[in-house]
């Protein structure tokens, strides 16, 4: 799909409305930076009236400067590809392009994690923080309130900083959690089988 009036630069179109939308487009900011512009479908989707509404509702669309429009998954790994000095986002863009089968699997993910929006936002706020103490502001009270402008680590208030570095630490705890319990679990298996050994 294509639109007649294209962008200068990379736009990627959210739900305004979804706090998980939200929250990940905020992270995704952080991450990318000024390489692409970030707008709510509930302002652009008056800019681009050949995108169905439903569209929008449905997945974030980036819509390239060539007029070119990517939906869901593609939308996401496209504009996570325009990172700089991250090539983990051109890989796995690569790997949705390129290896036999990835398409259909990230794209019923994509679809999966849509439709979980409100227990993944908890799970995610649990795990990361808010997005917004990255940005060094709290979560804004109205929907379509702008993003804030990047704001380096330096300038991020102690109060954030700590609810950053309780979230890293919580992901810390999951992780040694889940590895402690894999490792147990192998554990265990390995020594119900060398006891059913014939002696």
């Amino acid at each position: 799909m294509r639109v007649p009036n294209p962008p200068a630069k990379p736009l990627l179109v959210f739900d305004g409305d979804c706090d998980f939308c939200r929250t990940w487009v905020a992270r995704w900011r952080r991450i990318v930076g000024d390489g692409v512009d970030y707008e709510p479908f509930q302002a652009a989707g008056v800019r681009f009236p050949t995108i169905p509404r439903s569209r929008f509702r449905q997945a974030v669309q980036l819509i390239a400067p060539d007029g070119e429009v990517f939906a869901g998954a593609e939308a996401v790994f496209r504009t996570l590809a325009l990172a700089p000095g991250r090539p983990g986002g051109r890989r796995w863009l690569a790997a949705y392009l390129h290896v036999p089968g990835a398409r259909p699997v990230f794209d019923w993910g994509y679809r999966w994690v849509a439709d979980h929006r409100p227990l993944l936002t908890r799970v995610s706020r649990f795990l990361f923080g808010s997005p917004y103490a990255e940005l060094g502001r709290p979560d804004p009270l109205a929907p379509l309130a702008p993003l804030a402008p990047l704001a380096p680590d330096a300038e991020i208030g102690p109060a954030l900083a700590a609810e950053i570095a309780a979230a890293r630490r919580r992901r810390r705890a999951l992780g040694a959690g889940l590895g402690a319990a894999l490792l147990l679990g192998g554990l265990a298996v390995w020594r119900f089988r060398f006891r059913r050994r014939p002696g």
